[in-house]
């Protein structure tokens, strides 16, 4: 009797541990903040067939979890695991990990990186919309304020916004932005909710608070912070700008479109210079001293950038900045960056020797041509 007592409290601790194991289920978001596609494995398994810059792992259970990475048309990959712990408050929820490239000592390298957790954001199946409205409720003809108006019961949108001046001679009105909300509410189709975004950023002058309002119907972070940058210089009130942050969700996109605007306002510190004479050869010494001393490749980068857009060069002393650098991406960024600076424009072309390879020199003689 004793025997069967306790082979049965056995068999009910092990059915506890079963259920235990069938309640824990986790997904996993792995994203690159840099639009670059990889593949994604998890405990050796593919997840996606084609790359993606965002990639969803589902029904994870609790324990170690294998993850490798493989960046398209790159030999990087990237490999760690996490632990997962069998407890409640880890149950139904998604993780979201970044994964980043990282330059240290010349050599490329990927990692992983802890971003947030939180409840899952959609199903592994994806609800399939209705049949799109196609605004056939819509009056034809119609206008709808400054924004657009019906024709073949499809929007037409109306283009406000000059690129050659960037400026609007109409700029949207709040009842303007509400046409906006009321079209996205009548489309439920997600490719056409996106076109309409985009023209109507694109097409348009507004307010911070106004963008605020559009970007916040977008449901990819990636396409809304895109979209949020080309979106700056149609903004009527600059001052306000930094406010567009609210829109993120992840950390990794405020600090992005942050870092953003301090380029774009380290770039207007540039242009304002009006480069007519270059720095004496003593300061460009103390300057190229402080761009070798960074500590890796990145901190030397770093600095490169805050030397070029405060100072005025020649060719020359531009040339020898640039050839600090190893490979030809940084160079080629770098180049393009000092242009500006350079007070011998018309030398520049000879920036072209510092690249290795031919498809960078032909992009960099593009780009100084224009």
């Amino acid at each position: 009797m004793q025997k069967i007592k306790t082979t049965i409290l056995i068999m009910n601790l092990l059915a506890g541990f079963v259920v235990k194991a069938q309640l824990m289920d986790v997904n996993i978001v792995v994203l690159n903040t840099e639009g670059k596609k990889f593949k994604l494995y998890v405990n050796d398994s593919l997840i996606n067939k084609q790359p993606e810059v965002n990639v969803k792992a589902f029904h994870i259970n609790e324990g170690w979890c294998r993850l490798k990475a493989e960046f398209e048309n790159d030999k990087i990959v990237a490999n760690d695991s996490i632990k997962i712990k069998a407890i409640e408050k880890n149950n139904y929820k998604e993780i979201t990990l970044t994964i980043n490239q990282i330059l240290k000592n010349g050599t490329k390298s990927a990692k992983f990186e802890f971003l947030t957790i939180g409840d899952a954001s959609g199903p592994q199946k994806p609800v399939v919309p209705e049949i799109p409205v196609y605004l056939s409720k819509l009056t034809e003809n119609a206008v709808f304020g400054n924004l657009y108006q019906i024709k073949d019961k499809k929007p037409d949108f109306f283009k406000n916004f000059d690129s050659a001046s960037a400026k609007c001679q109409t700029v949207l009105t709040d009842k303007d932005i509400e046409h906006f909300l009321f079209l996205i509410s009548q489309t439920n189709d997600f490719s056409n909710r996106a076109l309409f975004t985009q023209k109507t950023v694109l097409h348009n002058c507004y307010s911070s608070a106004q963008l605020i309002k559009i970007l916040n119907t977008m449901d990819i972070e990636l396409e809304k912070l895109k979209l949020a940058k080309k979106a700056n210089t149609h903004l009527t009130d600059k001052e306000n700008e930094k406010s567009i942050v609210s829109v993120f969700k992840f950390k990794t996109m405020s600090e992005d479109y942050l870092s953003f605007l301090n380029q774009l306002s380290a770039e207007k510190n540039q242009k304002s210079l009006h480069c007519n004479t270059p720095v004496s050869e003593s300061l460009f010494n103390d300057l190229y001293v402080q761009v070798i001393k960074g500590k890796y490749e990145h901190d030397k980068y770093d600095i490169a950038k805050k030397v070029v857009l405060q100072n005025c060069f020649t060719t020359s002393q531009i040339k020898k900045i640039v050839e600090i650098f190893s490979h030809d991406r940084e160079k080629l960024e770098l180049a393009k960056m000092a242009f500006p600076v350079a007070v011998d424009k018309e030398n520049y072309k000879s920036m072209s020797d510092s690249f290795m390879f031919s498809e960078n020199k032909n992009d960099f003689l593009n780009f100084i041509s224009k």
